[in-house]
């Protein structure tokens, strides 16, 4: 919270809700609950960018935390197509990945 209000950043990115930060917090909504606090200092026409598929409590935290800074709010996704941004699919080539990427429903290959 209080570094992203010192830096005010134009883009916030929260990837994941793990189990890490069991040691100092009581569980995984608190984990949300702090991580969230990325999102305080986000510019007012910052972009604020939330991981999808971790569990639904922590992730209505950190899109409740976002809407207060923000309107523009983007989820991306491995497993629901119907997110913002969407890994379709990952081929492997020999001295490279392709990733098919579906960004507000156009795909893109990267």
């Amino acid at each position: 919270g209080s570094m992203s209000n010192l830096i005010q950043p134009d883009i916030a990115i929260v990837t994941s809700i793990g189990e890490a930060h069991l040691s100092s917090l009581k569980d995984t909504k608190g984990v949300a609950v702090h991580k969230a606090k990325i999102f305080e200092g986000l510019k007012q026409d910052g972009i604020a960018i939330i991981n999808g598929d971790i569990g639904k409590e922590e992730f209505s935290i950190l899109v409740s935390a976002a809407e207060k800074r923000t309107s523009k709010i983007v989820v991306y996704s491995l497993h629901d197509a119907s997110r913002d941004v969407f890994v379709k699919q990952i081929s492997q080539k020999r001295e490279y990945c392709e990733v098919l990427v579906s960004f507000f429903g156009e795909d893109i290959l990267l």
